[in-house]
């Protein structure tokens, strides 16, 4: 199947990106990450692909004002019910004593934002938050791939 137009929300610090085989390809790769400490990161790691677009966003709900916690290359929206949030205490991590340390105050968008209808292929690792930017699309993309922490996602 060929893709023009790929979007992956929650593209970490690019070592685990699904779409990693496309970069340098005619296609266009749109990363989107939300941590500001993974995201340097993931420019560095893309910065010789023309076809990649790193863009530093949080994707959920249109002007949603919450905190987003950072856990290694891990983050997730303090609202959302993700299997970090549920699961942080099982890290052997007090979560009170860190909190304050990774967390950051966000604005995050719906994925109306930057859906212009023309999405072939929609990647997401983003922690619970798939539902709603699921029901949120312009596009209907011809692959959706949902990947958490137990199991890993589809490999284009």
């Amino acid at each position: 199947m060929t893709y023009k137009n790929i979007f992956e929300i929650g593209a970490g610090d690019g070592n685990n990106c699904e779409s990693k085989s496309l970069w340098g390809t005619e296609c266009q790769v749109y990363l989107f990450e939300s941590s500001s400490i993974l995201f340097p990161y993931l420019i560095n790691k893309t910065k010789f692909y023309d076809n990649i677009n790193c863009i530093n966003e949080t994707i959920y709900k249109d002007n949603f004002s919450t905190k987003l916690i950072n856990i290694g290359n891990c983050s997730y929206i303090e609202d959302v019910n993700s299997f970090l949030h549920t699961n942080f205490g099982q890290l052997s991590i007090n979560p009170n004593d860190v909190f304050s340390k990774l967390s950051s105050n966000v604005i995050t968008k719906s994925i109306k934002y930057y859906d212009c209808g023309n999405i072939d292929a929609l990647l997401l690792d983003c922690e619970g938050c798939e539902y709603q930017i699921i029901n949120e699309l312009i596009s209907r993309p011809k692959l959706i791939s949902i990947s958490n922490l137990s199991q890993s996602g589809y490999r284009l």
